[in-house]
């Protein structure tokens, strides 16, 4: 009889878990598995930390394995003594004031830097769309609609000013604007979905920003939204978005100086594209920002 009504107490008598049930039964538990879904980590959204180039003095790199490769290019270039031998014999048959001439068409008209200015239009618009649906203008996927609409304008507008006036375009002028329209759309891409992110997570998240320990700043949603913060992303040397990107307390003078002089060719090593792109001018366009995430390049060699 004693073991029965103790196992009917047992069953009447609801333990912590259950009263836990009950509290979060109905709106309150659907609620509390809503912000647990929705919470987000700052530190996801935090993609950059300070660090060198590869080839910087100060980055502590020692694997060397590219000198290798890189005697295999000098020898290749030393062995091109033929191409030096038709050039004495035959002399230089390429008038390079046509090619001048060709590049930039006319001194005082240029269309292609106008179609590049063209791209803050876009880049406006992307901010208004921001400002919008936080101030709940309009809804997110009312949005979603009007950011994937200048996306699309973005890339479509300037191939088809270039089929347009392809008489009045020259070839490097156009590679050049469809290149920075192409690079501003990736960013203004990545500048809508992490916006969205913190839109979706503020409701339920207190902490929105990534501390900035090389400034004491805390930049957070949506106090981002503004003209400079957009043009300092467009700006900097990355393609991911964040609020709050590493950055170095000063500007290296002396780096800017070296970097600024290395993007001026002067030797045949600054044939290699990659050193003189990847190296020389995203470090000097990073520390004029002082941007310091500055790993723009793998050891690829």
């Amino acid at each position: 009889m004693s073991g029965r009504t103790r196992g009917r107490a047992s069953r009447r008598s609801p333990g912590p878990s259950s009263s836990r049930n009950r509290t979060l039964a109905g709106p309150d538990r659907a609620k509390d598995t809503f912000n647990t879904k929705m919470d987000i980590d700052p530190d996801m959204l935090s993609d950059h930390k300070i660090q060198d180039s590869l080839l910087s003095s100060n980055s502590r790199f020692s694997d060397y394995r590219g000198i290798f490769n890189w005697c295999i290019i000098m020898l290749m270039l030393t062995n091109l003594h033929m191409f030096l031998d038709n050039y004495i014999e035959y002399g230089l048959r390429v008038d390079l004031g046509q090619v001048f001439y060709h590049f930039l068409k006319d001194p005082y008209s240029w269309p292609a830097t106008y179609l590049i200015l063209a791209s803050n239009v876009f880049v406006v618009a992307a901010l208004f769309f921001e400002r919008w649906q936080e101030w709940d203008y309009i809804t997110e996927a009312t949005g979603k609609v009007l950011e994937i609409g200048n996306l699309a304008a973005m890339l479509l507008f300037p191939a088809a000013v270039i089929l347009h006036e392809s008489t009045s375009l020259s070839v490097g002028g156009s590679m050049l604007a469809l290149l920075v329209y192409t690079v501003t759309a990736l960013k203004i891409y990545s500048y809508h979905e992490v916006n969205s992110w913190f839109r979706q997570g503020i409701q339920t998240s207190s902490v929105t920003g990534v501390k900035n320990e090389s400034e004491k700043e805390w930049v957070t949603y949506p106090n981002n939204l503004t003209t400079g913060d957009l043009y300092y992303f467009l700006l900097a040397p990355t393609l991911c978005y964040q609020l709050n990107f590493p950055r170095n307390v000063i500007i290296r003078k002396w780096f800017v100086a070296r970097r600024a002089l290395e993007i001026a060719p002067n030797n045949f090593i600054w044939i290699i594209l990659f050193y003189w792109f990847c190296h020389s001018v995203l470090n000097f366009m990073g520390e004029l920002l002082k941007f310091g995430d500055r790993e723009f390049y793998a050891d690829w060699w």
